[in-house]
């Protein structure tokens, strides 16, 4: 691995031990850390989970462990530093707010491992594949408590669910991008929501039912957590300013990308740019949040801790906010109220498709926010509330249906007669 690529990843590396240091920081006793631990990893992690409902200090504890493990995962195969890996390890971090913890996650991992020795393709060129999927985490959990039976059965269940939804997820990949065209960041999201509602309703011939989660959603805690997420983000604005010779060169070409997948702005621009525009991307997110009076719980912060991780591949300043912007002036027509956790899960979320707004423009990404508040909500039915990135597999829809709206209106103007 390259000088540089060591310098890089050792940024993921330091964010992950911040994570678990400000969890052990914020946990009085270890006790608590103890109790709070076995609550998240014995829930069945079902929409809409919120880790801190057993404390901050846990859910920090078991986000940074989770993200220690993919980086590792990344720096032992060796795979250079990339936009990519900083997408797929943001977005595994957040998450584990959110429904995945240290022990669900692992037999998506070996699904897609498993698909890749039998492919005969090294598991180096799977393992972002891998951290992906690791969505479906909540079928594990809920198969281990729903399962009757001895220990073992239930271990042997929940394990081999997770290693076929890996192993499918894996394998229909790349027919879930033809979808969409590179428009949905989330691909993974809209492969795993096939994948999940395949599962989902076989599972359902045997009688198991919706596993919607119905833990409390936490609150109050937006001054400590705007500020620590806060500071992170601004940190980033200033490294990237120095190491970019003190100067914001380079950052323009970046935003008038268009950010259509596969894309990877540690190449097309430099690290330092990019980390400028991760920065300034987690900023909006969490500026947002505040500013519609939302509470930031777990599922909040797997959307604004994913949204810079997805800064180094295909999202930035300009094209993140039209989704965003298109859906609070719908709230006017749909009266929703802005501020409640799921309207604002998938308010944030709806960045996934933010390459339509660079490739077409603010307009249409508007009209993407507009039916993605819509359609994601009423979805996650299908594969029994247990696919965490629901936002990604109703994106995938949208974006096939806003690349047709835009293609007929294309088709219509050119037909027009000229006066």
């Amino acid at each position: 691995m390259k000088k540089e690529d060591n310098f890089i990843f050792s940024h993921l590396f330091a964010y992950a031990i911040l994570f678990i240091g400000f969890g052990l920081f914020l946990c009085p006793s270890i006790t608590q850390l103890k109790e709070g631990l076995i609550g998240i990893l014995s829930s069945d992690s079902a929409l809409a989970f919120d880790a801190f409902h057993f404390g901050l200090g846990p859910g920090f504890v078991n986000a940074g462990l989770c993200f220690l493990l993919v980086v590792i995962l990344l720096k032992v195969f060796d795979t250079g530093a990339a936009g990519k890996h900083f997408a797929s390890s943001f977005i595994v971090a957040g998450y584990s707010f959110y429904g995945e913890n240290i022990l669900n996650i692992l037999p998506m991992i070996f699904g897609v491992f498993l698909f890749s020795r039998i492919k005969g393709d090294p598991f180096k060129n799977h393992v972002v594949t891998s951290l992906f999927s690791t969505c479906m985490a909540p079928f594990v959990s809920y198969i281990f408590l729903t399962v009757q039976g001895p220990l073992f059965l239930r271990l042997l269940a929940a394990f081999a669910v997770g290693v076929l939804l890996g192993f499918l997820a894996a394998d229909i990949l790349s027919y879930a991008f033809s979808i969409h065209k590179g428009y949905n960041l989330f691909n993974m999201g809209f492969a795993a929501g096939i994948c999940c509602t395949l599962v989902a309703s076989l599972l359902r011939l045997f009688g198991f039912t919706y596993a919607k989660n119905t833990i409390e959603l936490t609150g109050g805690n937006n001054l400590l957590l705007g500020t620590f997420f806060g500071l992170i983000y601004l940190s980033m604005i200033i490294e990237g300013f120095l190491l970019n010779g003190k100067s914001f060169k380079g950052l323009k070409e970046l935003l008038h990308q268009t950010g259509k997948a596969p894309v990877d702005f540690f190449s097309t621009s430099s690290f330092p740019v990019t980390l400028i525009n991760m920065g300034g991307c987690g900023l909006m997110a969490t500026a947002y949040v505040l500013l519609v009076g939302g509470q930031i719980n777990g599922p909040v912060i797997s959307c604004i801790w994913t949204i810079p991780g997805f800064a180094a591949y295909g999202m930035h300043m300009l094209n993140i906010p039209w989704s965003i912007i298109g859906i609070a002036l719908g709230s006017f027509i749909f009266k929703y109220d802005l501020a409640a956790t799921g309207i604002l899960t998938t308010t944030l979320n709806s960045a996934c498709m933010a390459p339509i707004t660079g490739q077409f423009g603010p307009i249409f990404g508007m009209i993407t926010g507009l039916i993605h508040i819509n359609v994601a909500p009423n979805i996650s039915f299908l594969h029994g509330f247990l696919c965490l990135y629901n936002n990604g597999f109703a994106a995938g829809f949208v974006a096939y249906i806003v690349l047709t709206l835009n293609t007929f209106f294309r088709a219509l103007v050119k037909s027009r007669p000229k006066i």
